[in-house]
């Protein structure tokens, strides 16, 4: 009686390990596909290069915060993220900025970029001294959420 080598004992083929390496590649795709939240921390070190501000009441802070924000544009569209609708939600608390934001599609391209482009503008106030940006996928982004100016520029409606 031979002894059988490898898997063949078990039914399986040559074939069937790739499957089970692909499998779980997929797996592990899905976990990552399948969040709501991918949290990213973006951290920058002293305030040398920080551009000081007038001091404005802290009512209207939130409103200063939103403008710049809108400085950031989507560079396929060329248009403000915050009249794009990506912009979410800014908090600032204890000299750190939230900021709650999707993007056009989930394999966008571009989103390393924009998303450090908000920490950059951000970080230009003297009062934020870290920015936290939260990208979200629920809700998710659609084309209703423009401000009408710029679905007007962009589609003429």
């Amino acid at each position: 009686m031979k002894k059988q080598v490898g898997n063949k004992n078990r039914g399986e083929e040559k074939g069937d390990k790739d499957k089970i390496k692909n499998k779980d590649k997929i797996k592990n795709k899905d976990k990552i596909k399948n969040k709501n939240k991918i949290k990213i921390k973006i951290k920058t070190k002293g305030d040398d290069n920080k551009v000081k501000r007038w001091p404005v009441v802290a009512s209207e802070r939130k409103g200063r915060y939103w403008e710049a924000l809108n400085l950031v544009e989507d560079p396929e569209m060329m248009v403000g993220i915050v009249d794009l609708g990506l912009v979410y939600d800014v908090e600032i608390k204890d000299g750190i900025a939230y900021v709650t934001m999707t993007l056009t599609s989930l394999g966008c391209p571009l989103g390393p970029q924009i998303m450090g482009d908000v920490q950059k503008e951000l970080m230009n106030f003297s009062e934020i001294k870290d920015v936290d940006v939260n990208l979200v996928w629920n809700p998710a982004w659609s084309p209703e959420m423009m401000s009408e100016d710029v679905r007007y520029l962009l589609w003429g409606v």
